[in-house]
């Protein structure tokens, strides 16, 4: 009987595990929107390369301030800092459409613009990361991951 329990409770943490390790990227996303929504100056997320990228992209595209990789220990984090124009933050919503249950993707044709060009989309291509505009100029399609204004 203990040795049952010790097993449900060994694939109860590895199950677990997988499914945070699966969607860190949108963690990171509804962490950026909560830390705005709560007027937060910075926020901590766990890293992973495309939680580094998305990070790159906002700061490109002027959504946050800075980003850097901070190590703690063994563990590495990606710490935002979040930017604000007086007290209205730069991210006014996010919707999310890729999830790791559905999986959107776009042709290179149909990578549209957000709220009339006024927002991003972040599209994963084969070439990397990038908004919806440098996708449409390089004529790739990919992963439609989340659209931010």
């Amino acid at each position: 009987m203990i040795w049952l329990l010790s097993k449900i409770n060994q694939i109860t943490k590895l199950l677990s595990h997988q499914i945070t390790k699966m969607s860190t990227n949108i963690d990171f996303i509804i962490r950026i929107k909560n830390g705005y929504m709560a007027g937060k100056p910075r926020l901590t997320g766990m890293y992973s390369s495309l939680n580094e990228n998305i990070a790159a992209i906002l700061k490109e595209e002027k959504y946050i301030r800075d980003d850097a990789v901070v190590a703690d220990g063994a563990k590495r984090n990606v710490e935002v800092e979040l930017l604000y124009n007086g007290k209205l933050p730069a991210i006014k919503g996010i919707k999310l459409y890729s999830r790791p249950g559905q999986r959107q993707y776009v042709k290179r044709e149909a990578v549209k613009s957000v709220h009339g060009g006024l927002g991003i989309s972040i599209v994963s291509t084969a070439r990397g990361l990038m908004t919806n505009k440098k996708a449409h100029m390089n004529k790739v399609g990919g992963e439609l991951i989340c659209a931010i204004w």
